[in-house]
């Protein structure tokens, strides 16, 4: 196998730096961790490729390789390496981004030194289509997945809509080089086919043995991994190709189902220090949809390789005690009317006018045979969920977006009037049901997201598709928005339902103390903005200030306790603080019984945090009410 570059073209155009980067970049959006887009959009391009004729889940898995030595050695052998690197060292200088030149260097010199070791990440499905058809079918999944940019195939039953997903595997390789091997079903019997791509911008290079073919040495820019055509210049994939040479690229599968195994070279986060721990806390993350079924649709796996040998126990991913009342809000039956006790779960059903398809450029004999749905639209039908918890999670008081019981789309954060811990989740689409109308309302969601498919905004591509008049798009979606949210906060603010009498008596059982320490130097500041009682829990929010601009983080104690009981024993427990709208990444804090110690990065001035305190079992309800407490907010310096 060689490298074969596309020649430049007979109108001398030129492209630059790879679009699959500048639009992953530019709509990355939440996604703080390169690793989060990286597993989001490889596992969901996995799931797409479900086998209709088999009945068992696809198993994916995700490969850590840390390649060194005589592997690395054999490995840049079979790649075509001193090839590959010329045309690489080529772009460098045109490079149109510093960035970019920064990449494309430091994965040349890790890739030529021997005493450098570098990792693959390699991914592989089974029990799915694999990349079927020919080298030059434009529709099939070969071509698109090796050959096409931004293009993909719509139907229904497919995660993405862009085909951009893909193209994290380019943009983490730090010499955009990606190599493949499918397991497919070809020319009736079962084979394996290899090719590999590399995404550069247009340069100039005098390649040695293609002087006959391209004298003047200027390539367009992509280069693929495979055979010389007989009939053209371009590199065809391989099918068969010999076992030992499969392994030393790292493509061998591990049997003989069909299926994809996809390899980024040179794979670079910023987590690669724990890169198996990242990976694995993003499958969760992402896909506790599918790995809590009881018969997922896919399966996930993370394993980890020194060379050719595993490290440690290989295991599929299972849903931990961080995302368990996320799957039992999923999963449970609703069982309470009310948000109040820990496991409570609640559920409404609201509607949606999903719009009928715009028909304008469809053939007469494609309308005829449309439904009245299609034509005229239809209401669709959205479940609401939530769950009451206190557990710590960085997404509690989150509503989880979902249109199938595979992907979260986004964690979206819920404001209230109420402290409390809570989780929403919205069904819409298949993840409501199989219906007729569920699956056109999840092709609906499916086309109103973007690229990285993490809302459902995207209105430019929802307008040509459906019967809109104007900017009508972006106002339906903004009301779709609009009315989930206003749903789940619906069903957390039924949780503290206290009269007007009982909030002039509560104004009377809290004692504020002053904010600050010191006589010269106050530190801090805070007010109290509500608070409530429900049951055997305190809830109150309060606001804090940092009065100082010399501190690269600021540190506050919070003491919430009963007045008239002395120490810890029998007092209030902080059950949960909630930072409506603080970034978790700016602030973080650790409970010790009624206190809270809280660290903020200095780029927050203030912060509002909701507490939720439980009350001692030895009080009974009606004690509670007439209990007094205190709550006091001072800086702190320990090393809590």
């Amino acid at each position: 196998m060689k490298w074969i570059f596309d020649r430049a073209l007979d109108s001398r155009q030129r492209q630059g730096e790879s679009a699959f980067s500048q639009e992953l970049n530019r709509q990355r959006g939440d996604f703080k961790k390169e690793t989060s887009v990286f597993v989001r959009e490889v596992i969901s391009n996995c799931a797409d490729q479900e086998s209709g004729d088999n009945l068992d889940p696809i198993e994916a898995y995700i490969d850590v390789i840390t390649l060194s030595g005589a592997a690395k050695k054999e490995f840049l052998e079979e790649l075509d390496w001193d090839n590959l690197k010329s045309h690489i060292k080529s772009t460098v200088t045109h490079a149109n981004t510093r960035a970019s030149h920064s990449e494309l260097n430091k994965g040349i010199n890790i890739l030529k030194d021997p005493r450098q070791k570098i990792k693959l990440v390699r991914v592989s499905d089974y029990n799915s289509v694999g990349l079927v058809g020919s080298d030059d079918e434009e529709d099939k999944n070969f071509h698109l997945f090796a050959k096409s940019d931004f293009i993909t195939v719509d139907t229904p039953n497919r995660q993405g809509s862009f085909g951009l997903g893909k193209g994290v595997l380019w943009h983490r390789s730090l010499i955009n080089t990606v190599l493949m091997s499918s397991t497919i079903n070809h020319d009736n019997k079962i084979q394996t086919r290899s090719f590999g791509r590399v995404n550069l911008p247009s340069h100039d290079y005098i390649q040695p043995d293609a002087v006959s073919d391209n004298p003047d040495g200027k390539w367009f820019g992509s280069g693929y991994f495979g055979i010389k055509n007989k009939d053209r210049y371009s590199a065809d994939s391989v099918f068969n190709l010999d076992s030992a040479v499969m392994n030393k690229l790292f493509l061998k599968r591990d049997d003989d189902r069909t299926g994809t195994t996809v390899i980024s070279v040179a794979f670079e986060s910023s987590e690669d220090t724990n890169l198996i721990a990242a990976l694995e806390d993003d499958v969760r993350k992402w896909f506790w949809p599918a790995i809590s079924q009881d018969r997922p649709k896919i399966v996930i796996a993370v394993r980890e390789f020194n060379n050719h040998d595993i490290v440690g126990n290989p295991h599929v991913i299972k849903i931990n005690e961080n995302y368990q009342p996320f799957s039992d809000c999923l999963n449970l039956e609703k069982n309470a009317s009310s948000l109040i006790d820990e496991g409570d779960i609640v559920s409404k059903e609201v509607e949606f006018d999903v719009p009928g398809r715009n028909t304008s450029d469809f053939k007469p004999s494609d309308i005829q045979i449309l439904s009245d749905e299609d034509k005229n639209g239809f209401k669709g039908k959205i479940e609401m969920r939530a769950i009451r918890t206190n557990q710590e999670h960085s997404k509690i008081n989150h509503l989880v977006y979902l249109r199938d019981n595979l992907t979260v789309v986004q964690y979206k954060k819920i404001s209230s009037n109420t402290i409390g811990g809570f989780i929403g989740i919205c069904k819409a689409g298949k993840a409501r049901g199989n219906s007729i109308r569920d699956e056109k309302f999840h092709d609906f969601l499916r086309q109103a997201e973007p690229a990285l498919h993490n809302n459902w905004k995207y209105s430019s591509k929802v307008a040509k598709l459906y019967q809109f008049d104007g900017h009508a798009a972006s106002t339906r979606l903004n009301a779709l928005d609009e009315l989930i949210t206003k749903t789940a906060q619906d069903f957390v603010n039924k949780e503290l339902e206290v009269s007007d009498d009982n909030l002039s008596l509560l104004s009377q059982k809290f004692n504020f103390g002053k904010g600050g320490i010191g006589v010269k130097d106050k530190l801090l500041d805070y007010e109290k903005v509500s608070y409530g009682i429900l049951n055997n829990r305190v809830f109150i929010e309060v606001e804090v200030k940092n009065l100082r601009d010399d501190l690269l983080a600021w540190k506050s104690k919070i003491d919430f306790k009963i007045i008239g009981i002395n120490g810890n024993d029998n007092n209030l427990t902080i059950e949960s603080l909630d930072f409506s709208s603080i970034d978790n990444d700016l602030i973080s804090f650790t409970l010790q019984k009624r206190n809270a110690y809280i660290t903020a990065e200095r780029a927050i001035e203030r912060y509002k945090v909701k507490i939720t305190a439980k009350t001692p079992e030895l009080f009974g309800n009606n004690e509670i009410k007439n209990l007094k407490y205190s709550l006091s907010v001072s800086a702190y310096a320990g090393d809590k």
